[in-house]
């Protein structure tokens, strides 16, 4: 059950915003093929809905500054959903490794080491001889989904990493865009293909 003070809030940002026209550019609706969803079941979230497997099902969140909504897949694994001024744009680079100059790395006691150590760490000696790209988990596509330009995340190797969708701009509150994400990070394979057909089904209502 979404708290009363998200409702509130999400209330509060559909209200204030303006209606924009929605990207009219040449990109493709995307529409994955893998799954036959006729036996989806519809599932909506005040100003969005969706088609999803019959055995997923809504768990409980809570957002603190954008409406917040979470799903468990058929292999249990979460799916989660933001909306709101500062949904995460599930950049690639966030997870990019610490590259550390290899004197610097010398230099850093246990405890300093520990704060680069989320993503991982590798020391080079030239900087000109890393090919962060090449360290990259994800790639990113541009697709429409309910006429909306998405930015939409697969992970390079399954089951590593994000899979998802990112909106920059679903319509403006003063001035500010609403944005909107839906994804899940270390899916099984299965609920990767699910997660993405389901993403294909979006249907918004701002």
């Amino acid at each position: 059950m979404i708290s009363k003070s998200s409702l509130i809030l999400f209330i509060f940002l559909v209200s204030c915003s303006k209606t924009i026209t929605k990207s009219q550019s040449k990109l493709k609706t995307f529409n994955p093929t893998e799954l036959d969803i006729s036996s989806f079941k519809s599932i909506g979230f005040g100003q969005f809905e969706l088609k999803v497997p019959k055995d997923w099902k809504k768990i409980e969140a809570q957002g603190i500054d954008s409406y917040v909504i979470q799903l468990v897949s058929s292999d249990l694994d979460t799916i989660s959903s933001d909306l709101g001024f500062y949904s995460n744009d599930l950049s690639p680079y966030d997870t990019l490794p610490s590259f550390l100059d290899r004197s610097f790395y010398n230099s850093l006691s246990e405890s300093d080491l520990a704060d680069f150590q989320e993503n991982g760490i590798i020391i080079y000696d030239e900087w000109n001889t890393i090919d962060r790209e090449a360290y990259l988990k994800t790639t990113e596509e541009y697709y429409l989904v309910d006429g909306y330009k998405s930015r939409i995340v697969t992970p390079k190797t399954s089951g590593i990493s994000f899979t998802g969708i990112y909106i920059e701009k679903l319509s403006e509150s003063y001035g500010r865009p609403i944005k909107f994400n839906m994804y899940g990070n270390n899916l099984t394979r299965r609920s990767e293909i699910e997660l993405l057909h389901a993403i294909s089904t979006l249907k918004f209502k701002m």
